[in-house]
């Protein structure tokens, strides 16, 4: 069958064909008392968390995923599992590191600190740098190679008057994970 528009001759079966075919299509469910059902697919389940991690001297918390454990290092330089107060945190996968907070007692901005520090963590100078927000709070964000001597991340951000740096070494999805839930608190 076809039929004749603006000097072509057009054939309808193909289009009818695909319009059959595109209601098949959107019609394939089965029908459960009455009810058209169709397939659901599954999503993957979030990664399950073990609780949370609070820091009460620098008024922070996080929540590590099931398998990880929340560290810190005594007097004698020995890892132990991290307390409320415990200036430094960090939490290592295999052997890189995955997390750190320190937590710094300073009255200078962030800014201020990070102008003073940054050759201790980029001694090249290369990082690219963002300012924005963490949690609600002015934040400085900083990016380098992920090489020995420029960690992946660097974050530093004034909570009252206290700082709080967050820093990995290598880029890792699953810092990002833990980077969703860390919030600060009063």
């Amino acid at each position: 069958m076809a039929w004749y528009h603006e000097g072509r001759y057009m054939r309808t079966i193909p289009i009818m064909f695909v319009v059959v075919a595109l209601l098949f299509i959107v019609g394939c469910g089965t029908q459960v008392d009455g009810v058209e059902q169709t397939d659901v697919v599954s999503l993957p389940e979030p990664p399950s968390h073990i609780g949370g991690y609070v820091n009460t001297a620098y008024g922070y918390q996080l929540d590590p995923l099931e398998e990880m454990e929340v560290w810190e290092l005594t007097g004698e330089q020995a890892a132990t599992k991290a307390g409320e107060t415990a200036t430094t945190i960090f939490i290592i996968e295999e052997e890189d590191n995955l997390f750190t907070v320190r937590g710094i007692d300073d009255a200078r901005s962030s800014h201020e600190w990070l102008s003073q520090e940054v050759s201790f963590f980029y001694p090249s100078g290369d990082a690219a740098q963002r300012v924005g927000e963490l949690d609600g709070e002015d934040a400085i964000f900083l990016r380098g190679t992920g090489a020995a001597d420029s960690p992946a991340r660097l974050i530093v951000a004034q909570h009252g008057s206290q700082l709080v740096v967050i820093s990995h070494d290598h880029d890792n999805e699953r810092f990002d994970l833990l980077l969703e839930t860390f919030e600060f608190i009063d």
